[in-house]
């Protein structure tokens, strides 16, 4: 058993010489590769957030636009029902001028037919 020991302590030992060691070098490595991602990070949220500004302003400026087109639809929706209502209101005024006239000579004939049934 010590002679097992003995043949691989060397072995041992390098392995942990060499895991120390890459460990030690790397670190420096490694804190500046975290770095540049986390640069890398800020940069990419700032760029999203620029995009989402962007997106922002372009759907204000578009629903303005939409608002006004609506709105102008809708004007010419109720401008086209004022005609129309004027249009009703004038056939019925009309339609009344006639029944009245109708009434006034229906009048005149009943007093025609009560006079001449008296004689």
């Amino acid at each position: 058993m010590e002679d097992l020991f003995k043949e691989h302590f060397g072995t041992l030992l390098a392995t942990l010489i060499t895991g120390f060691g890459g460990w030690f070098f790397g670190r420096r490595k490694s804190n500046a590769e975290a770095s540049i991602v986390e640069a890398d990070y800020e940069s990419k949220e700032i760029d999203n957030g620029g995009k989402i500004v962007s997106m922002y302003k372009e759907a204000i400026d578009d629903l303005g636009n939409r608002y006004e087109k609506k709105y102008q639809e809708v004007a010419a929706i109720y401008d086209k029902k004022i005609e129309i209502l004027e249009a009703e209101i004038k056939l019925q005024k009309q339609i009344i001028s006639g029944l009245k006239k109708e009434n006034t000579e229906l009048k005149q004939r009943i007093k025609e037919l009560e006079s001449n049934s008296t004689t």
